[in-house]
């Protein structure tokens, strides 16, 4: 049975299928779109959900592949929240890799691609891809966020404002440094 949805924090939500309106999230993510269903997989979602991560690669670690393109979809999305939430941000990157090759013209799943990228400091990798994500708010969020991680200011201000304009960033509010 998939999807089922879980719940953590947002670089995990991101990663496992939740893209936040700000990357700068991505330590809080938590929501997968689809996971594996049967009870012994509920314990490892449970895990995930209340940020115990070893446990969750524990409990993944016997799990198969599954056959399905969306089903591996969300499986490597899961590894990759699993990793991220480890602190394993190259894995995270790895894995969201593995995911975005099975549906490549897929925007968010780009985006999540993304922000995993920025956080394993890949940052030009990050900006490319999120700038070929089309123009949403929320990829421009992202474009503004991997541009403030580059030190480039005025580029990170010009995509949040092009965001605004857009109309998707006005929920969004920014620190001023």
């Amino acid at each position: 049975m998939w999807p089922i949805p879980i719940s953590s924090g947002p670089v995990c939500r991101c990663i496992a299928g939740d893209v936040p309106a700000n990357a700068d999230h991505l330590k809080h993510i938590g929501r997968s779109s689809a996971i594996l269903a049967d009870a012994s997989n509920h314990q490892m979602l449970r895990f995930v959900g209340q940020k115990h991560y070893a446990d969750a690669r524990k409990a993944l670690w016997s799990v198969p592949e599954p056959d399905a393109i969306r089903q591996q979809i969300a499986f490597h999305r899961l590894k990759a929240a699993i990793s991220s939430g480890l602190g394993e941000p190259q894995n995270a990157v790895l894995e969201m890799r593995a995911a975005l090759k099975l549906s490549p013209r897929d925007p968010k799943l780009s985006l999540a691609t993304a922000v995993a990228e920025m956080q394993a400091g890949q940052c030009q990798d990050a900006l490319e891809r999120a700038r070929n994500s089309g123009s949403s708010s929320t990829a421009l969020a992202i474009v503004g966020d991997i541009e403030d991680k580059r030190g480039e200011y005025e580029a990170a201000a010009g995509a949040y404002q092009a965001g605004t304009r857009s109309g998707g960033l006005s929920h969004c509010t920014r620190r001023a440094n």
